[in-house]
Parts: structure tokens; sequence; C-alpha cells
């Protein structure tokens, strides 16, 4: 079973800093095998999408212990109409 993290935002940059960051960053801590149907992912209740936004998300494996983490995939879109 893998872990996964996730990240999705309307900022395709990702920009996590506080004084420059143009949208949230959502972030999670993904375990394969836990949701149903298996690796996949629901948005929270508590970060809805807004209606008429593109929103960006990639994904990178878990790294596990103190390795150097794995590159982000490219990042995906989705259009909420």
């Amino acid at each position: 079973m893998f872990y996964y993290e996730f990240q999705f935002s309307a900022d395709p940059t990702f920009n996590t800093d506080p004084a420059t960051a143009t949208a949230s960053v959502y972030w999670n801590l993904i375990h394969g095998a836990i949701p149903n149907p298996k690796n996949s992912y629901t948005v929270p209740s508590s970060a809805a999408l807004q209606r008429a936004t593109t929103y960006y998300w990639r994904v990178r494996p878990r790294v596990q212990g103190d390795g150097t983490p794995l590159p982000w995939t490219e990042p995906w879109f989705i259009r909420v109409p």
C-alpha cells in the first residue's frame, strides 16, 4: 500500500508563502488503500470548490524516513462550471 501527498489550489504555482500567496493550497496525505474507490480523493466540505474557477492538483509518492522527496507530478487542472 502506498501513501501519497496531494495538493490542490486555484494557484497553478502552489505558492504557500503567506506574504505572496494568491490562493489557498490544500495539502493532504492519503493512504492509497483507504479511500473508496482506492487511490481516490474527495475534496473536504471545509474546502468547497468555488464556481467558475480553475483548480490545479498534483501528487507525489510519500517519502518514508528522512529521504529526499520525490518530485511532484506536473499539475493537472479542472474547471468548476
